[in-house]
């Protein structure tokens, strides 16, 4: 069975067409023919027999020569008069062409039966048609009409045969037979033209629609698609259309946003640069033409501040290239099987002895409550999630770090890294993982330079593995700051 639905679509409205102009072709062939035909009198055998009788009851002969005078001009049924044996009482010389002994013959008093051709014999119906021929279902034409058998009044039993009226030649038109065969072939062709006009209709209806959406997308407007309102070939070929045409939508806007993100990163590189290096150069040259005259412990705060202009800069070119990387559509995400647990103990401990190499004490307090908490995630992107937020927690820190990690029940990966730190300010918790505009200088002695990237940088790569990263304060009862707290929240699964 064919299971296309365009096929059994426009078979099944083929097919009907054909059938309903067919059926209409007959129907006109026998309007035609009735057009065509002069109409003859309905006349039941009974009653020309009741008749015969009422003309001449005792004589049936005579009454029979005088019908035709009440028939005026019109052709009349041939009457033929035959006894109970089947001889020929009238008219003299008529030979009769069918088996008398095998023919039905009517028991009572004007009933009658139908005798064919070739001595076939039928049942009776109620009436017999003298006048008008019976059109036939074919496109031959009408059919003969067939000869009937009346039992007439009598004491004898008399017998009369009705045989049809025969017709002139000229009241049937000689093309008649080939009116069936024309309407039937016009009855075809018309129903073809039918079906290939309206399958060209809905074709050209949907070249249209494709012509218009496709004209849109050259024009610029990404979001043109195929209306659907239907479910076969084509419908499908339109919704694969429209995924394909979702999928180039969502690659051009990527694209845009690349290519706007490579120009503003090209932007903010060049201005974010011209300062620290600005800055760094006054300091060389302060420090290289007046270090003679210059106090130590200026030239010290000098040579402090230089390495913070160098670190910035550092950590700034770093910040910048990785964003500008992940950013990237070429950037493929490795999608591994990670042990959380080990990662974030990993990166704690290195941060906890680098700073311990810097002279700082801190004490590192883990509550990792599972040592197996796994999930999938690119390594490399989670450690560096890690490093920073651990970085900025040890830079802020008094004496203490605190590392938590556990499993919810929903499968997300909860972290927390608090600190007992100044905390964060007001405008630190309001452009969290959003550049800012201005460097902000720490004035304290461990004190850094930055531009917030660390926090675009943390929050892109949550956006990434479809986590979320929100940062607050501890406030103890008396409502007084205690210091940051970050907290990570991250699926098993990305």
């Amino acid at each position: 069975m064919i299971r296309n639905k365009i096929f059994q679509k426009y078979f099944l409205l083929a097919f009907s067409l054909l059938a309903i102009f067919v059926v209409l072709g007959f129907i006109f062939n026998g309007v035609l023919i009735k057009l065509m035909i002069p109409s003859r009198e309905m006349v039941p055998p009974t009653f020309i027999a009741k008749i015969i009788d009422r003309i001449n009851p005792l004589n049936k002969v005579d009454a029979i020569k005088e019908l035709p005078s009440w028939q005026g001009d019109m052709p009349g049924p041939q009457l033929v008069l035959l006894n109970e044996n089947g001889d020929v009482l009238y008219p003299d010389g008529y030979q009769r062409d069918f088996n008398w002994q095998e023919t039905i013959k009517p028991e009572q008093v004007y009933d009658f039966t139908y005798i064919g051709k070739e001595n076939e014999r039928r049942s009776s119906p109620s009436m017999f048609l003298t006048g008008i021929p019976l059109p036939g279902m074919g496109p031959g034409g009408p059919r003969e009409m067939q000869s009937a058998l009346v039992r007439l009044s009598g004491s004898s039993p008399q017998f009369l045969l009705i045989n049809p009226p025969s017709f002139p030649h000229e009241d049937r038109p000689a093309f008649l037979p080939f009116i069936g065969l024309a309407s039937l072939v016009l009855s075809l062709l018309l129903g073809i033209g039918a079906t290939i006009a309206i399958i060209y209709n809905s074709v050209n209806r949907s070249v249209i629609v494709a012509d218009n959406v496709i004209s849109e997308l050259h024009n610029g407007n990404l979001k043109a698609r195929f209306p659907i309102g239907r479910k076969d070939e084509f419908g499908q070929a339109m919704m694969r259309f429209n995924f394909m045409a979702d999928e180039i939508e969502k690659l051009v806007t990527n694209l845009r946003n690349v290519e706007q993100a490579r120009t503003k990163l090209l932007q903010e590189l060049a201005h974010d640069l011209r300062t620290p290096i600005a800055s760094l150069r006054s300091l060389m040259e302060t420090l290289d033409s007046d270090r003679s005259s210059l106090d130590p412990q200026v030239q010290q705060e000098l040579m402090t501040l230089s390495l913070k202009e160098i670190d910035y800069f550092g950590r700034l070119v770093e910040d910048l290239l990785f964003l500008a990387q992940v950013n990237e559509p070429a950037y493929q995400r490795k999608g591994q099987s990670l042990n959380l647990s080990e990662i974030l103990a990993e990166e704690a401990d290195d941060c906890l002895h680098r700073y311990e190499h810097q002279g700082k004490n801190v004490v590192l307090d883990e509550d990792i409550k599972d040592k197996n908490i796994c999930l999938v995630g690119d390594s490399a992107l989670i450690r560096r999630l890690f490093r920073n937020a651990l970085e900025n927690a040890f830079s802020f820190s008094k004496f203490k770090v605190s590392v938590m990690a556990e499993l919810s029940d929903s499968g997300r990966v909860h972290i927390t890294i608090e600190d007992d730190g100044p905390g964060f300010s007001q405008d630190s918790l309001n452009s969290f993982g959003y550049r800012r505009v201005t460097r902000k200088v720490d004035n304290k002695p461990n004190g850094r330079l930055s531009v917030g990237l660390g926090s675009v940088v943390m929050k892109t790569i949550c956006d990434a593995h479809r986590g979320t990263i929100e940062v607050s304060n501890a406030i103890d009862s008396e409502n007084q700051i205690m210091g940051a707290k970050i907290n990570i929240s991250l699926p098993q699964r990305t």
